[in-house]
Formats: structure tokens, sequence, C-alpha cells
């Protein structure tokens, strides 16, 4: 134990063990200055005790100086503080007795489990990890998991068979709604087909619900496609005249799958553009191979050593350059390759530093100025369109109605001028052809035009005047024939 400060007043009166560790600040005559500020003659902490109650005293001895605490013999407030905090025999056994499988708080925990399961796309086998199961006995002791056969025969498809039901009766109540699908194909390359529905529910709430993913062993031939499509709206029990549109790449197995069904189409903006930059890009191949193949071997250089990376990181912070890492570009990564580009322009300076320090015998890539000056003029050219196609490939808000005011965007964005270079030009002239020619068709303008007019953002700014005149003519025509056929029961 602390020998007692002689500096603190000692409290008169007290029999309590307590108060050998505590005291009060003494004023000039020797006397306690203020009897509710108990000082600790251990540390010296100020604790509140109001008219020198020990109920404090006792806490901060307890949870500061527990040696200390233990000394102190067994009073009645100590004897009744134990046997508050001791827990009575059925709760004892309640702290050890697992919880039933038909009990609330089981079930609560098990659809828990199941959720992150399904909704993280874990293994099963997750549930049998030893780590997994300690974390949720630390959560709590009494839940007790049940085995991956439990998950993947019972929790998981009654979780399926649920959410089913419910987006079942959701899109029973829509009047319209639009679907999209893709082909893809898994890292070991097994091809599926992918189903979303885009819908509007009772509360204007719009709702994107990936109906399925089917595997496609078959063929991709446009009747396989067809016959898949049809599959999958008879399975979710969705009426063809509900669909408003489909929205699809423009392969030509899906376009003419889509065309024998006679449902509304219009091809995905995002990768019209993809399309449009690549077409762009395969016109100045013979100015641009060079330069790209020397992007690509520089990241090839960085990703296989970890030396390169470490002086790449350090010659960032010395130039005051963004941490960032070298991108590479990928077929099938809208825009990667004027990621891939620009990433390399912002950090080439940090890159020859790093090469220039290299002592290894194998060549390295080098970035010439005119690699320097190619590399430019594609950044230029395609950046400003790089981030278009993210922006009308969303799937929580509406893109249809945006369409016509971003293609008089791109105009405007790829419109050439006296500082581009010759490349620069030509990569803008080339994607805007491209790009007018994915939507030149009457039935596809048509349906941008209503959706743009319709649309509180727009309401037609972007159409000539007989074209607005015409939309709003045939808008009213449809509105009336829908009004009639809802009143005659048609």
């Amino acid at each position: 134990m602390a020998s007692p400060s002689t500096n603190l007043v000692v409290k008169k009166g007290t029999n309590s063990p307590i108060w050998q560790y505590f005291g009060f600040r003494p004023n000039e005559r020797g006397q306690p200055r203020d009897t509710s500020e108990v000082v600790c003659r251990i540390c010296g902490q100020v604790i509140r005790a109001k008219d020198a109650q020990t109920t404090n005293l006792h806490d901060h001895l307890r949870v500061h100086h527990p040696a200390e605490y233990s000394s102190l013999p067994v009073s009645s407030s100590r004897t009744t503080e134990l046997r508050r905090n001791q827990p009575t025999l059925s709760e004892a056994f309640a702290k050890v007795t697992k919880y039933k499988r038909d009990s609330e708080r089981w079930k609560q925990c098990t659809d828990a489990v199941t959720r992150y399961l399904a909704k993280e796309m874990v293994s099963f086998n997750t549930v049998e990890k030893s780590a997994f199961k300690a974390m949720l006995q630390i959560f709590d002791k009494q839940y007790e998991l049940p085995g991956r056969r439990f998950f993947s025969k019972t929790a998981v498809p009654k979780l399926y068979n649920d959410i089913r039901a419910n987006i079942l009766a959701e899109l029973d109540d829509v009047e319209y709604l639009a679907l999209t699908t893709d082909m893809w194909s898994s890292c070991n390359m097994m091809p599926y087909m992918s189903v979303t529905a885009h819908y509007v529910s009772k509360e204007w709430t719009l709702k994107s619900k990936c109906l399925q993913t089917s595997f496609m062993p078959e063929s991709h031939t446009a009747d396989n496609l067809e016959e898949a499509l049809q599959e999958s709206v008879h399975e979710w029990k969705i009426e063809e005249k509900k669909i408003s549109c489909i929205t699809t790449d423009n392969g030509a197995n899906v376009v003419a799958a889509i065309r024998q069904l006679k449902w509304p189409w219009l091809s995905c903006f995002g990768h019209n553009l993809n399309i449009a930059i690549n077409n762009s890009l395969k016109k100045q191949q013979a100015s641009t191979d060079r330069a790209f193949g020397v992007c690509r071997a520089v990241n090839t250089a960085f990703s296989h050593s970890w030396w390169r990376r470490r002086e790449l990181s350090k010659a960032q912070e010395e130039l005051k350059l963004p941490h960032h890492s070298l991108i590479t570009d990928c077929a099938t990564r809208w825009g990667s390759k004027q990621r891939m580009v620009e990433r390399i322009l912002e950090q080439v300076q940090a890159i020859k530093r790093v090469f220039a320090q290299d002592k290894s015998r194998r060549p390295l890539p080098q970035l010439t100025w005119q690699d320097i000056s190619v590399l430019e003029a594609v950044n230029s050219g395609l950046k400003p369109v790089a981030e278009f196609t993210d922006i009308l490939s969303g799937e929580n808000y509406v893109t249809v109605s945006s369409l016509l005011p971003m293609l008089a965007h791109l105009e405007s964005v790829l419109e050439s001028s006296e500082q581009d270079a010759k490349l620069t030009a030509d990569l803008k002239r080339v994607i805007l052809e491209q790009m007018e020619g994915k939507y030149s068709n009457d039935a596809t303008l048509s349906m941008m035009r209503k959706a743009a007019l319709l649309d509180p953002r727009y309401r037609g700014d972007h159409m000539k005047p007989p074209e607005l005149s015409a939309t709003k003519t045939e808008l009213v025509a449809e509105m009336a024939l829908v009004f009639l056929a809802r009143n005659l029961d048609i």
C-alpha cells in the first residue's frame, strides 16, 4: 500500500477502512477545504463525493486500484454489491443453455448468417471454419451454428423462395417494366445469361431486380436466345404486353432474338460508346500501336517486380505525385484504355526515375517523347467521353430520357478545335460518326423523343420544333387510346 500523503487532511470521526486511501485538500487552517472533493492518496485523482459518501470511492478503488480494493474487509455495502452482481442460479444456467431451434432468437441469428452467405456470395464451407464459429460465440454464447448442409439445403433455398415470392408480387402489380439482358462468361469460361427487370413500384420508387442468371451451354444462336428469354419471362409470370423495352448489347444473335420476339429494343449506350471508341482507335492503329505497347510493357515491368513498386511509391512521394497504381487495359472493361493512358501520363516522371535507378540487366521499356505525344493526343480525344459510359449505364435512375440530351452534348464535347492534334481530331470525328449511326432508327428515335419530352428535366428542349410537335401529337394519341382501352375494358 502506498504511504498516505501528509498533504491531505484525514476524515475525522470515521472507522471505514476506505478512508485510509483518501483525504481532503487542506485550507490555511489545516481543515478540509471542500468535503465534496475527495483526493485519492495513490493517484491524486479528485473524486466527487457528496457529504463524503463512499460509493464513488469504492468504485474508484475497484476500477483503478484493484489490489488495494481486494485488501479491504468485506463490508455490508460490499456484500450487497457482490450479491447484486452475482447471477441467480437460473440466470447462470441460462447463459450456458443453447437456444432451441424453434426459438425466435435462434431464427434471427440463423437468418443473419444466411443473408451474409447469400449477399456476400461466400462458400457454405464458411460456417464450418473455426474462426467464424469462434466469432459467433463471442457475439452470443447461446447460439449454436448449424452445419453447411443446413444452409445449402434448407436456409438459402428458403431465403430464395421468400425473396422470389416478394418480387413476383411486385411484378404482378406493375403496369410496365423494362428488361436488360447480357451474355457473359465466368472465370472458368462457363457461359451464363442474366436477365434484370426495371420498374417503378407503387411508392414511385425505381427498382432493379436481377431475376435470374441461367447457365447457357447451348450454342448462342438467335433461336436459343429467344427461347431462353421467353422461358425467363414465363417463369417470372411477366406478360409480354408489359415489356415496354429491352436493352442489350449489339451482338447480332441477341438482336435477332429480340426481333423474333417482337419486343421494343434499345441498344446499350455504354456498349455503343465503347464500340465507337474502339473503332476510332482501330482506324489509328498505325499511330498508336507502339505507344500502347510501351504502356503495357511498363505495367508488366512493375507488376513483376516488388522492388520497382516500392521505388515507384518513393518516387511518387519525392515528386509529390498521387500515390496511384498503374492500370492495364482490358478488352472487357469499358474505358480501361483511356484510364491506362491517363495513369501513365500522370506517373511518367516517377516511372522514368525508377527505371533510371534499376540495375537489372533486362532491357526496360522506354517512353520516348514521341510516345508521350501520342498518348497525350489519345487522352485528349478519349477523356471527354470516358465518363459517359458509366453515366448512362446506371440502374438507379432513368437513362433513356437522357439519350437525346447526351448525344447533343457529345456533339459539343467532340467538336474539334484548332488546338487539337490531328490524331485527337480524327478520334473525336470517328466516335461522333459511330454514335450518330447507332440511334438513326425511326422507332428508336421516337422512343427517345417521347422519353425526353416526358422527363421534367428536359421537356423536349433538345428537339427541333417539327419533331417536338410530332412527338406531342403522337403521345396525345397514344394516351387517348390507353384511356379508351381502360374505360371500355378492351
